[in-house]
């Protein structure tokens, strides 16, 4: 059972001018590049999922990790199903996984190992603070169970709530299956068009929604 890290970076950026937010540069590296450095001090192997353009730019431009692509999917959630299935297809043995999304910035990997020591054997655990005006926010009970998700420009502004940290840790047999069944409630393909990526998509925080009902 690796130690195992996903980066999703499979998006095609389209708010952000077509360029893959992941790879942007922040100081002397790139933002992923900063994410494998401080990753490597926790995990054994660091897998990033890109889209097939990316994959393009970048596969010889990546060190310390194995970069692959992916048809980007309708929305955050489905991109994410299908690099779990690459991955669980390329590492059968593999339980639990990490998975964080790959524009977010990690000054340090203190995120990483207090997520692995309070996950608490869940089937899914979401790593998350409490902040001032976040753009999404969770509903949760008195066990810290997700039961609903909102987003701002849905349900407009709070003043303080409890946001994921965009690092998620999954039973990773678990989390195939559950968001497999949400892509068919859904009523999207597997092998989408990625032409239409942004009609009708999985988003990851909804899909815990759903899990609870």
């Amino acid at each position: 059972n690796s130690n195992i890290i996903l980066i999703v970076a499979a998006g095609k950026s389209s708010r952000f001018g077509g360029f893959p937010k992941a790879f942007c540069q922040i100081r002397n590296k790139t933002n992923v590049d900063n994410t494998i450095q401080q990753a490597k001090k926790i995990y054994d192997k660091i897998y990033i999922g890109v889209n097939r353009n990316t994959y393009e730019m970048y596969k010889d431009r990546t060190s310390n990790c194995i970069i692959f692509s992916i048809i980007t999917g309708q929305g955050d959630a489905h991109s994410l199903l299908k690099c779990l299935t690459y991955i669980k297809n390329h590492e059968p043995n593999v339980k639990t996984i990490t998975v964080c999304w790959g524009d977010a910035i990690f000054i340090d990997e203190l995120p990483f190992k207090q997520l692995l020591e309070r996950a608490d054997n869940s089937k899914i655990a979401v790593a998350c603070a409490i902040d001032k005006q976040p753009y999404a926010w969770f509903e949760t009970d008195e066990a810290n169970r997700i039961l609903k998700s909102h987003f701002a420009k849905d349900d407009g502004v709070i003043d303080i709530g409890i946001h994921d940290q965009s690092l998620f840790l999954f039973d990773i047999d678990f989390a195939i299956k559950f968001l497999n069944e949400y892509r068919i409630f859904l009523g999207i393909p597997y092998e989408n068009d990625e032409s239409v990526a942004d009609k009708n998509e999985m988003k990851l925080l909804y899909s815990f929604e759903y899990l609870h009902k």
